[in-house]
Order: structure tokens, then sequence, then C-alpha cells
């Protein structure tokens, strides 16, 4: 869903739903999306340790693998093979 997409579902303007993630969330709605996604991708890599790291992108709407990758590296400051290997396979 794009920032346009979400203000319109909410019936505010686009600056309102900005001032407002600005405001209370402390980011603006593509950073946010951002974030949400690879809280979610860390979800699926907990929960199907077995998926590729592709599958997982689709999943969370980034289907480019090299994306879904810089965008992990950007959020967590570790590749997401990093941080599987540091929160997943340790735990097993």
């Amino acid at each position: 869903m794009t920032a346009r997409e979400a203000a319109e579902e909410m019936g505010i303007t686009l600056e309102q739903l900005a001032f407002y993630f600005k405001m209370y969330i402390g980011m603006d709605f593509r950073s946010w999306r951002k974030h949400m996604r690879i809280e979610k991708s860390k979800m699926l890599m907990r929960q199907m340790p077995h998926l590729t790291y592709s599958t997982v992108g689709e999943y969370v709407g980034i289907p480019d693998r090299g994306n879904f990758r810089r965008e992990f590296y950007e959020v967590c400051g570790m590749w997401p093979s990093q941080w599987k290997e540091r929160n997943v396979n340790q735990s097993r």
C-alpha cells in the first residue's frame, strides 16, 4: 500500500498522513513500511527457516532479492544471512 492509498483509505490528505506519521511514529510512511516489512521478514525466518531470502522478500512485499537484502541491511545493520545465523540457527 502506498501512502496515497493509505490516506485515501483513512479519508485524510497525504499531507495529514505525513504529519501524523512524523508526529506520532517519528518517521515517514515509507520508512515505517520498510521497518514493518523487515520485522515481518524476521518473523517468517524464525517460523520457516527453510524459506529462501527471495521467497521471504516476496512474502513481505519486496520481490527483488537484491532490494530485500539492501533494505534488510539498512534497517538491521546486517545482512539477512547474518541475522538468521545469530537469531535463528542458534536457537535450534
